[in-house]
C-alpha cells in the first residue's frame, strides 16, 4: 500500500541524505520530464539532453545512456551475485520500494541481514546515479564527463562510508539505542569485502576493512 511504501523509507537502514532521497522519491517530490512543461523558461528540460525522450525518474535510473546508470547497476549486481549467487532486479518500482521487508526474511537473521544489505545497495546506488545526473545538470556551459574509474570509485565511496558508519555504530557504550548489533553486521556486509578470506572473525574494529568490486 501507499502507506507501507511511505513507512517503509524511515528504516533505520537508511542514513539522512539517503533517507531525503528516497523520501522525495517516493512522493514524487522530484521536478523531471513533463512537470516542466508549464514552467516558463524551462520547458527544453522535459526531454532528457542524453537520449531526446521525455525525461522521468524511471527513465534516469534505468533507461538512460547518460554515464553512471549503467555502470553502478553492474557494479550493483556483480557484488550481490557474489554475496548472493542470485540476480539483482532493478526497477524504478524496487528502487521505491527497496525498504519494504519481503515476508520471505522473517524469522532467519541471515535473510533479514541480506535483505538489509539489498536495500543499501539498491538506495545508495540509486542516490549516486540521481546525484551523478545533478551534476551534469549543473555543468551549464560544457557536458560533465566522467571517467570510468571516476563512476566506480563514487560507488565504491557511498558503500565503504556505509560500511564505516556500520562499524561504528557497533559501540554499543557510545551509542546506546542506536548502536548495531556485531553480528548483524557481520552478516549483512558478509560476502562483500576485498580479499574477505584474509579478514578475522570480528573485522567490525579494523580499520581499512573495504567493499570491493568483482575481479
Amino acid at each position: 500500500t501507499a502507506e507501507e511504501l511511505w513507512r517503509s523509507v524511515r528504516r533505520r537502514d537508511f542514513s539522512r541524505p539517503v533517507y531525503f532521497f528516497l523520501w522525495m522519491l517516493v512522493h514524487g517530490g522530484y521536478t523531471v520530464g513533463h512537470h516542466w512543461k508549464h514552467i516558463t523558461g524551462c520547458e527544453d528540460r522535459v526531454l532528457c539532453k542524453e537520449c531526446n525522450v521525455e525525461d522521468s525518474m524511471d527513465h534516469i535510473f534505468t533507461k538512460c545512456d547518460a554515464q553512471g546508470q549503467e555502470t553502478m547497476w553492474d557494479l550493483a549486481r556483480s557484488i550481490w551475485r557474489k554475496k548472493t549467487q542470485s540476480e539483482l532486479v532493478i526497477t524504478n518500482g524496487t528502487i521505491m520500494s527497496c525498504g519494504i521487508q519481503p515476508p520471505s526474511t522473517h524469522g532467519s537473521a541471515t535473510k533479514r541481514a541480506t535483505e538489509i544489505f539489498r536495500r543499501i545497495l539498491i538506495s545508495q546506488s540509486a542516490h549516486q546515479i540521481w546525484k551523478m545526473r545533478n551534476d551534469c545538470q549543473l555543468c551549464q556551459n560544457e557536458r560533465r564527463l566522467y571517467s570510468e574509474r571516476e563512476i566506480v570509485q563514487r560507488w565504491l565511496s557511498a558503500l565503504n562510508r556505509r560500511l564505516r558508519t556500520d562499524c561504528l555504530l557497533t559501540d554499543r557504550k557510545k551509542y546506546n539505542k542506536k548502536a548495531i548489533q556485531t553480528s548483524v553486521v557481520l552478516r549483512t556486509w558478509q560476502g562483500a569485502h576485498e580479499d574477505e578470506e584474509f579478514l578475522p572473525e570480528d573485522w567490525t574494529k579494523l580499520a581499512g576493512v573495504l567493499v570491493g568490486t568483482v575481479k
